[in-house]
Order: structure tokens, then sequence, then C-alpha cells
């Protein structure tokens, strides 16, 4: 004998057999589980800083020229005033103090200069930063002395990579590949009298942890001033920059407890 089946048996076996009433059902419940399950994965980038429109990129410049307002620090304008708002920080190496290297060596060791001075602070900056830009006169086929004495302080990074195996280590919170660029004026045209200067940046680069990826090479500029009306110059300092970000919106910050000498 077949059991009694009331109305609500009925019509629950109507709903079991009714294709459309369970395609519709388990459409709804699959939806609800892609919704849960991508709620955690955003929250779990959220919580490792990943997520795309919480990205932070930072930007620092870095001024070269013991002249202030020359043609290096133009087109490094030129350059900042292509990103978005607030976002690059300005150091510049003529208001600092920064002791040469003595070739100590203390830092094969301990993988820190001795040297209490600026440079440290810069390059926590430096190491903080996804792009680095190098804005430089060329005097005498090389940096101008300042600067080169910045670059040269990072011999401790040298010795925590090379002989104390540790790797440079960053704090950048985006996840692109960190980027360094250079700016170079001078009088002479012929390209052959940054060569050495090209170079330096490249191991400077690798030290930093930001390889060498464009530098932009404006010579026969004789006067402080050359550059400033020079619409080709500005043009082709717009290319370098445009060519720094990603297809990608990332959020910009301002920097946080400006050093002397660093502007933001």
């Amino acid at each position: 004998m077949l059991p009694l089946q009331t109305g609500t048996g009925r019509r629950r076996a109507f709903h079991r057999s009714d294709p459309h009433r369970q395609g519709a059902g388990s459409n709804k419940r699959a939806a609800k589980e892609s919704h849960r399950k991508e709620k955690t994965r955003k929250g779990a980038r959220q919580r490792s800083g990943e997520v795309r429109e919480e990205r932070v990129m930072r930007v620092v410049a870095v001024l070269c020229s013991p002249y202030r307002g020359g043609n290096s620090d133009t087109l490094a304008e030129a350059f900042a005033s292509a990103m978005p708002t607030e976002s690059v920080e300005r150091v510049v190496v003529s208001d600092l103090h920064v002791e040469p290297c003595r070739s100590c060596r203390a830092c094969n060791t301990t993988g820190s200069c001795v040297l209490d001075d600026d440079a440290a602070k810069v390059y926590e900056r430096l190491l903080a930063a996804d792009v680095v830009v190098v804005a430089t006169p060329c005097h005498m086929c090389g940096f101008p002395s300042a600067a080169q004495a910045l670059l040269e302080r990072a011999q401790f990074l040298w010795a925590r990579r090379y002989l104390l195996k540790r790797p440079p280590h960053t704090s950048t919170n985006s996840r692109i590949h960190r980027k360094l660029f250079a700016i170079i004026t001078g009088g002479q045209k012929a390209e052959w009298v940054i060569d050495g200067m090209v170079r330096t940046l490249k191991t400077w680069g690798c030290l930093i942890g930001a390889p060498l990826c464009a530098v932009m090479f404006a010579g026969g500029l004789h006067e402080h001033s050359d550059a400033t009306g020079d619409t080709r110059l500005r043009r082709h300092v717009a290319l370098l920059a445009a060519s720094v970000f990603p297809p990608t919106l990332y959020k910009t910050v301002t920097p946080q407890t400006p050093l002397k000498g660093i502007q933001s």
C-alpha cells in the first residue's frame, strides 16, 4: 500500500521534480557560495595590503644638482608634474649633510654604516620607494661631488648583499617591480660623456633593489635656464614619466616626517 501524500508533500515532490525550479535554486545557491568565497578572498587581500584599489606607490626623486632651479631640477619638476598629486618625494642632495665613505669596512661585518648623518634616513626612503628618479647634471663626466658621496654610501648595501648574503630589505606595499630612472643634463651633446654615470647607476640600482630601466640625457644645455622653455625636452620627460606607472590605479601617499633636504 502506498503512503498517503498530503498537500505539503505533493508540493515538495513537485519542487523536486520541476527542472526549472530546481535549476533556479541551484543557481542561487552557487551565486551565494561564489559571493562568500570572493568576500573571503578580498578580506585576505585587504589584510595583506594587496587589494588593487588600496595599493600604495611611492616615488622618490633625488635632485643632485648643487645649483637649485637649474636644468636638471626643471626637468625633474616636469617629471613630478606628470605624476599623481602628492606622490613624489624630493630628496635635495645639496641640503643634506652626507659625509664621504671612509672605506673603514665596518659595514662588512655589521651591514650598517658607522657614519651618523643624513645618508641613513635617505636610504630608508629609497628602500621604501617603488620608483626612484635621479635628476643630475653631468660634471666632468660624472656626478656632482655631494651626489657622488651619497651614491658611494650605498657600500653597506653591497656588504649586506654580497658578504652577508642579505638581499635589500624593501618596505614597499605595492606588488610592482621596483624601478630606477635617470635624467641627466649637460653641456656636451656626445652621449659617451655619461657612460660612466650610467654604469654607476646600474650598480647603484642593483644595490637598492631597483634596476635601472631608462636614462634620459639632455645635452647641449649651457645656461641654467635652457631647459625651461624647451617643449621638446618636456615632452620627452612626460613620456619617461608615462613609462613609470603600469596601467593600474594606485593610491598615492604623502611622505611622513619630512627630513631636512627631503621635500614632498
